[in-house]
């Protein structure tokens, strides 16, 4: 679970965009209207590109908290 401050400072010009990245090797930024209904994705291959955000999104959920423990404290622990 990566905190929303973590986010919120990144996205000062907008959302952060959905991206998919497969293989390493493929980055796709899904799109979508305004109605929120998908539209499809851009698909980028650039080795650059691709490499520049599989960093950028392992260096943000190394700022989380896994997920197991996040649940433990936040979910479990309200309903008992």
């Amino acid at each position: 679970m990566v905190p929303a401050a973590a986010v919120s400072r990144l996205e000062s010009e907008g959302p952060l965009p959905e991206l998919v990245i497969l293989g390493g090797r493929v980055l796709y930024r899904v799109m979508y209207t305004e109605e929120s209904a998908p539209k499809g994705a851009i698909r980028f291959t650039d080795p650059t590109t691709v490499t520049q955000w599989e960093r950028f999104i392992a260096d943000l959920f190394a700022t989380g908290e896994d997920i197991t423990s996040y649940v433990e404290r936040e979910v479990v622990a309200d309903r008992g």
